[in-house]
């Protein structure tokens, strides 16, 4: 089993070379339409992690 420190190190390595990206909900919304992303969120109908802008 490997160590945790060598877990992280072989995990940044490829975050650094840009193979991991994470999945984003196509639709992104504002502070003022939390309440919708939240929506979209619990809904289900988010495919990835919904964005809202600060």
């Amino acid at each position: 089993m490997q160590s945790t420190g060598e877990i992280l190190t072989k995990l940044a390595e490829i975050v650094d070379a840009g193979a991991l990206k994470p999945l984003l909900d196509d639709q992104r919304f504002g502070l003022d339409t939390v309440g919708g992303a939240y929506d979209r969120l619990t809904s289900g109908q988010a495919i990835g992690k919904v964005v809202v802008d600060v």
